[in-house]
């Protein structure tokens, strides 16, 4: 639908209404009663500066509710970017302020949960857009009420945390407070564990009466980190001076790790990595690899070109290793480099064809690129291979929406609810 009003309605591009425009699918996600999606747009397929990006609020009814431009396309270095942002705010701003007035958008949606995310977040990925500059990033917080007979849902506003609260939690009314802590934040970890570098602390006014559950996502470096191995990763807490590992339910296929606490503090996710010796020789992780140690932690620290020339060395060094490909598709995806990612994660995929984790992955970037067909394949091959895995059919059900196949949608998003409820709808 978005494609569809975009190209019907052109006056809206303004000095580029009579261009022979282009567009490409960039991102969909869903709130309670909208459909959000963006599409990048340039003025001919020549075209070689920054793409025009512009975001559609599609109400579930089919009536488009907004429709604004995030950014207009232009050259990289034009002084007038900044001219362009100021712009471009106002015109949202000023969209948004009508929809309020109309009522399409209102300040409460009245839902039985009570939510907090980021109001730019996108569709959820392991791995941020663009790499970060050499500044520490600032931390992220966010809060939300509390409300003793009602549950609520916190994210963090990168969306790589979701901290559920159960109705009857607390006494009174409250709030929940997350805030994202720096590698420079957390505590020492007892060997051999380290951070993956998801660390935060939650705290409230109030006592909790009942556990909550925090799930938090795993990216492909930390399962590499992990040896691939689900035992590896852990949740823990720092609690009176201690870390203290909790129960911890990891599923490499949907990409998460869960645990359930009664006790606010703050959490980090970890892994344990194995002792040198206990390498198995010929490991697909290939950990003893130096350039592959150096490019995992340039990754983890959101460095992500510099963590892909490493992983070209570990490639040059050994053309044979799945893993130096995956985790160089993953920077790519950091870096939204998608044709890259989707040639890395194929080069991984011919070592290891029946990986259903890597058929995902290639078959949600094929959707991020806008190839909808490869998208599908690939899906259908990743649940082929684990019927089970939560995170496809959900990824697929997306995909089945975007295309308006509503049944199939339907149907998937059913069987992910049934397999992991983080899913239900």
């Amino acid at each position: 639908m978005a494609f569809q009003y975009a190209r019907e309605n052109r006056e809206f591009y303004g000095r580029h209404a009579d261009s022979d425009l282009v567009w490409w699918f960039v991102s969909a996600d869903e709130t309670e009663d909208h459909y959000v999606v963006r599409l990048s747009y340039s003025p001919s397929r020549e075209f070689h500066g920054r793409l025009g990006i512009e975001q559609f609020t599609i109400a579930k009814s089919g009536q488009m509710a907004f429709r604004g431009i995030v950014r207009q396309p232009g050259s990289v270095w034009t002084s007038r970017i900044l001219a362009g942002s100021v712009a471009t705010l106002a015109v949202v701003l000023a969209a948004v302020g009508v929809l309020f007035v109309s009522g399409v958008l209102s300040p409460s949606s009245g839902a039985p949960v009570t939510t907090a995310t980021s109001s730019s977040a996108a569709v959820p990925t392991s791995t941020p857009a663009a790499e970060p500059t050499s500044t520490p990033a600032a931390p992220q917080r966010v809060a939300i009420a509390l409300i003793p007979d009602r549950p609520a849902r916190l994210r963090s506003p990168d969306r790589s945390v979701m901290v559920d609260v159960p109705a009857g939690s607390v006494a009174s009314g409250s709030k929940l407070i997350y805030r994202s802590l720096s590698s420079a934040e957390i505590p020492a970890l007892p060997p051999p564990f380290r951070s993956t570098g998801k660390a935060f602390d939650l705290t409230a006014d109030t006592t909790l009466l009942k556990p909550i559950t925090i799930t938090v996502e795993i990216s492909g470096a930390d399962i590499l980190l992990a040896q691939e191995e689900e035992s590896n990763i852990v949740m823990q807490h720092h609690l009176e001076g201690d870390w203290t590992q909790l129960d911890t339910r990891v599923n490499f296929s949907a990409a998460i790790a869960t645990s359930r606490v009664d006790h606010l503090s703050i959490f980090a996710l970890t892994v344990k990595e194995p002792p040198p010796d206990q390498m198995t020789p010929g490991s697909t992780v290939a950990a003893t690899s130096e350039p592959y140690r150096k490019g995992v932690a340039h990754y983890r620290a959101g460095k992500y070109r510099l963590a892909i020339d490493e992983f070209d060395a570990a490639i040059k060094q050994d053309p044979n290793v799945r893993n130096y490909y995956w985790s160089r598709g993953n920077a790519h995806l950091g870096l939204t480099n998608l044709p890259e990612a989707i040639a890395d994660y194929s080069a991984a995929l011919g070592l290891d064809p029946e990986n259903a984790t890597l058929h995902h992955l290639r078959g949600s970037t094929y959707r991020r690129d806008g190839r909808f067909v490869e998208a599908l394949s690939d899906l259908d091959e990743a649940i082929r291979l684990n019927s089970d895995y939560a995170l496809a059919y959900n990824t697929r059900g997306d995909l089945y929406a975007l295309l308006k196949i509503e049944k199939e949608s339907k149907s998937d998003y059913d069987k992910a609810c049934l397999l992991d409820s983080q899913y239900c709808r």
